[in-house]
């Protein structure tokens, strides 16, 4: 009787225990599931930096010599690496992700809470595609870019840019020296290749001015709150554009491990501008040190035994040869080359590389404009913020 009884008890507390721990799996496995779909919500990012505005443009009367060089070229345009955005959504007939993905298109984050480098960046994925035969589109560039008026560029993240633009690339205006519009566009198309775990930073090339009073803090590139600039304390690296007013562009290179400056220079054999670089090389020294200190680089590492950064000129850098003011174009050659590990000097022919150099941001600068349609489309309180 005892063990009949002793059985009895014993199947009922088994069966009480399988019935709480079945629902306690139950409510474990809802609440997982609710946590993973939560982790797929988006969360706004970065802060707002502010937009330079359009320039008066003034009629130029272009020479089409320069610029004809650049048609039935060889077409083995200058490659860059980039890593492809991945925009497609895999299909889930889950009824739960249906309603997530439904729910997100209505709390999508406010355009105001973006960088402004985030909103033209997606933007870009609305351009209509572009004829991939680089002869026929460098020939209809050439024959727009006069009356192609101000337009705005996804990369230069909604910054106007005129006729003058183009005519620099194709050699028909200013001797074909680049602007700091030219390089800070080259600067957002590396960062639109740039791995998130890579350990350099490229400050834009109107940094140097920025920096002319020690007052100006400019915590936007330092603190990584505003893409696509990462915190300086996560790179061993910062790229600085450096220029010689009016005169000559060249690359710095900051190495935060070692505590040099490196100078990447196309025209280092020419005399004439050892004093303007020796200026510019000293003042981009102490003020990117004092910029450093200023933001507390150093309030948990040891102070370098060196004061500032020790200048290095490198060694083997192509020089270049072609018959225009290359020297901004090798800056964005050297950037491509020294990011990506790519040899610096291959003994290539400096003229050849140029051009073909020129035709690929020709191409890319283009396929980046903003159409006015979908200019026009843009929110009113976005037109608010981006202009």
């Amino acid at each position: 009787m005892m063990l009949s009884n002793n059985r009895a008890l014993t199947d009922m507390i088994n069966s009480e225990w399988s019935q709480k721990m079945y629902s306690n799996n139950r409510a474990l496995t809802d609440m997982l599931k609710s946590e993973l779909l939560q982790s797929f919500r988006m969360a706004p990012v970065s802060t707002p930096s502010q937009i330079r505005t359009p320039m008066d443009q003034s009629p130029k009367v272009y020479d089409n010599a320069a610029a004809d060089s650049f048609l039935n070229f060889n077409n083995e345009v200058y490659h860059v690496s980039s890593i492809p955005e991945n925009v497609t959504e895999e299909a889930d007939d889950d009824v739960e992700m249906i309603k997530l993905r439904r729910s997100e298109r209505l709390v999508k984050p406010a355009k105001a809470t973006l960088s402004p480098f985030v909103v033209y960046k997606n933007l870009r994925r609305k351009q209509k595609n572009i004829s991939n035969n680089e002869d026929q589109l460098i020939e209809k560039i050439k024959n727009w870019a006069p009356s192609s008026g101000v337009r705005q560029l996804t990369l230069t993240a909604g910054g106007y840019v005129g006729p003058d633009f183009w005519g620099s690339l194709l050699g028909t205006e200013g001797n074909g020296w680049l602007s700091d519009e030219h390089i800070f566009a080259w600067m957002l198309h590396m960062y639109n290749s740039r791995d998130p775990s890579a350990r350099w930073s490229i400050l834009p090339p109107y940094f140097q001015m920025h920096l002319q009073t020690l007052d100006q803090k400019f915590a936007c590139y330092f603190n990584g709150k505003v893409e696509p600039f990462p915190r300086i304390t996560s790179v061993d690296e910062v790229y600085v554009p450096l220029f010689i007013p009016s005169i000559h562009w060249f690359l710095g290179v900051f190495n935060l491990v070692n505590g040099t400056l490196t100078i990447y220079d196309s025209l280092m054999g020419m005399r004439d501008l050892d004093k303007g670089r020796t200026e510019v090389v000293c003042h981009i020294n102490f003020v990117f040190d004092h910029w450093l200190r200023l933001h507390g680089y150093y309030d948990n590492k040891p102070l370098p035994f060196k004061f500032p950064f020790q200048t290095e000129y490198a060694n083997d850098v192509p020089q270049q040869s072609g018959p225009l003011g290359d020297c901004g174009v090798w800056v964005c050659i050297f950037l491509d080359r020294l990011i990506n590990k790519k040899p610096l000097n291959d003994g290539e022919k400096t003229s050849i590389t140029a051009t073909r150099m020129r035709r690929h941001m020709l191409t890319l600068f283009y396929n980046s404009l903003i159409p006015k349609e979908l200019v026009n489309e843009l929110e009113e309180d976005d037109l608010e913020f981006i202009q």
